[in-house]
Parts: structure tokens; sequence; C-alpha cells
């Protein structure tokens, strides 16, 4: 009847389009010393293409020695302090270089990421 004709124009051309962009993430931060990191953590900046959720994550090796989770409401730049762990400061005393990496998903899901090695003096 009327609905099934409705419903039939609806699954040929009605639905919106969905969302397959992943967001476009980059990274800054610059080097820094091990005292510095220690105390007052690792500051930031990153941007992101569309309202996204990153979560940051510090690496020596294999070993996560900080996390941080930032949310952006829109496309654009943010600043954040990513503070390490206990093991984390322990962590930097033998390492010579540290990996931060950035994950973000926007609100359909899609994911983005972006990598940077930092120098430790």
């Amino acid at each position: 009847m009327g609905t099934a004709c409705d419903l039939l124009e609806l699954v040929k051309g009605g639905l919106p389009e969905l969302d397959k962009t992943k967001p476009v993430v980059l990274l800054s931060a610059s080097a820094t010393t091990r005292a510095a990191l220690r105390s007052k953590g690792l500051p930031l900046r990153f941007s992101c293409s569309e309202a996204c959720t990153t979560a940051l994550t510090l690496r020596s090796g294999k070993v996560a020695v900080g996390t941080a989770k930032v949310s952006l409401k829109a496309a654009g730049n943010a600043r954040a302090r990513l503070r390490l762990t206990k093991k984390g400061k322990a962590a930097i005393k033998r390492a010579r270089s540290l990996t931060l990496s950035a994950d973000a998903a926007d609100t359909s899901g899609n994911r983005g990421t972006d990598r940077l090695t930092l120098a430790l003096r």
C-alpha cells in the first residue's frame, strides 16, 4: 500500500550518505630533557580535521610511559600535557628516544593515526 512504496523509495535513494573519511591527525612536540619530562610531562599540540576523540600514547620501546585522552568538538587545534606514569619515569632513564602516537576516532567510527619520534637530551 502507501507505506510500502514509501519504504521502497527510502531504500532506493532516501538514506543519507555515510561519513567514510578518516580524520587527519597531526602531532607536534619538541625534544625535551629527561628532568623536564619527569617533572612536568610532555607538552604537545595536535590538530584534527574534524570533531574527534584522540588517545595519545607515549612509548619507550614497547612500554607505554604515559597516556592521555583528548576530545575536540569541531575541527581545529588543541594543546595537551602528557604526564608520565611511575613506571614511565623509571623507563626514560635508559631511553634515547620516545615515540608519541595519536589514534583519533570521529563520531562515525573512522580512525586516523599519526606518530612522532622524540629525541631525549
